[in-house]
């Protein structure tokens, strides 16, 4: 079994399952002043909760640099100890396997779609408000996916933690980062929407806004800093 966070609305952590897709915990963020920028905020530590708001662990950073990182094994051990109430709670739910990697290739694709509405509009008079949010709108959604990649994923059976965040798009694959995971899925999803169009241009599509991306969250990264994690 295979945990890692999620980042839900209003920027609240979750640990999901991900062969189930199921929600497993939940995480509470205490915030302490940056030493060296007071006015930026670091996780000083943080509260892991079953899906049954059980307290599994209060994890400090004075133990552990990143109280974050360890946060999904806090469920995964749980989970195995105590053979797998949260899954045996949810059985009626349907699974949805993979779903982070589902949500990104369309996030992806979208957010071409924007960047080509854009380039259109400002050859034609002028970038328009509504394309500007819908753009900004789609990259805070993929920056909530990006920040919590950051702190990869854990497999109970190899005792692996940090293993990379996202499922290959093949089950022999190696795991992927989130920049190989953004190009793989953004690919498949603007193959399936334009099957007619050659990959070499397709490639071109999304080369653009693969670059806006990594720019963005580079920009953003001092930020990720707040949230006790690593760029």
């Amino acid at each position: 079994m295979r945990y890692r966070l999620e980042e839900l609305e209003e920027s609240n952590l979750v640990v999901h399952n991900v062969e189930t897709g199921l929600i497993l915990g939940a995480i509470l963020r205490q915030l302490a002043d940056h030493a060296r920028d007071p006015a930026r905020k670091i996780v000083s530590s943080c509260t892991v909760l079953s899906i049954n708001r059980v307290n599994l662990a209060t994890i400090s950073n004075i133990t552990v640099p990143d109280p974050l990182s360890v946060a999904a094994v806090a469920v995964a051990n749980y989970e195995h100890y105590w053979d797998y109430p949260g899954f045996r709670s949810q059985s009626a739910e349907r699974c949805l396997p993979n779903r982070i990697e589902q949500l990104l290739g369309p996030l992806v694709a979208d957010i071409c779609a924007e960047v080509a509405r854009g380039i259109i509009e400002c050859a034609n008079g002028g970038l328009e408000g509504s394309t500007k949010e819908r753009c900004a709108r789609l990259i805070a959604e993929v920056h909530a996916v990006w920040y919590v990649s950051r702190f990869g994923s854990f497999d109970d059976e190899t005792r692996l933690a940090n293993d990379p965040y996202f499922s290959n798009t093949t089950s022999s694959g190696p795991r992927l980062s989130f920049p190989q995971a953004a190009a793989a899925y953004g690919m498949l999803e603007l193959r399936r929407r334009f099957a007619d169009i050659s990959d070499a241009t397709l490639l071109q599509v999304l080369a653009w806004p693969l670059e806006l991306l990594r720019s963005t969250v580079e920009r953003l990264s001092p930020a990720a800093v707040a949230h006790g994690g690593k760029v």
